[in-house]
């Protein structure tokens, strides 16, 4: 029943898009755990912090509520802080319009990420090369490699006015 949910429940829950990703990785056997509202909300902080002191091979970022660069830079600053070894992902549409959203040291996924994340995981897991995956932006040890973006949606005829 929705008027038993009150404000904190939900910003608590982490948005549908976030929830829907970490399950189809988990699914896919790996261990994600979405957090949001970690710089308005202690409880979260602290699921954050807890979680990078556990030194994940990987974190990600969602660009999908993160509109400035300012942001961006305090969000990845606690991560290398706290997990320094840990491969830094952004992904989403902040980061795919936005080149101020893309850290220099990340490795940014365009497109919806359900299909790029799994494999590049599972490279970086194996240790292996970022050739093979698609839709990938990132720099290791010389100028930035990139596949081909995908491509952009382009807008549709214009919708006939209804008569009032």
């Amino acid at each position: 029943m929705l008027e038993a949910v009150g404000p904190r429940e939900l910003l608590t829950a982490p948005p549908l898009g976030l929830t829907l990703l970490a399950t189809s990785l988990n699914s896919r056997g790996f261990n994600a755990v979405p957090v949001h509202n970690f710089f308005t909300m202690e409880e979260s902080r602290r699921r954050l912090v807890a979680g990078l002191e556990a030194r994940p091979f990987a974190v990600c970022i969602s660009t999908t509520h993160t509109f400035t660069e300012k942001l961006m830079g305090e969000i990845t600053g606690l991560v290398r802080r706290v997990s320094p070894d840990s491969a830094l992902i952004v992904g989403g549409p902040g980061a795919e319009w936005n080149e101020a959203l893309r850290p220099a040291d990340a490795i940014t996924v365009f497109g919806p990420g359900e299909a790029a994340l799994p494999r590049l995981l599972g490279a970086l897991q194996a240790g292996g090369g970022l050739a093979g995956v698609p839709d990938l932006s990132y720099v290791r040890d010389g100028p930035a490699a990139s596949a081909p973006m995908p491509a952009r949606p382009k807008p549709g005829p214009p919708r006939p006015s209804c008569p009032r």
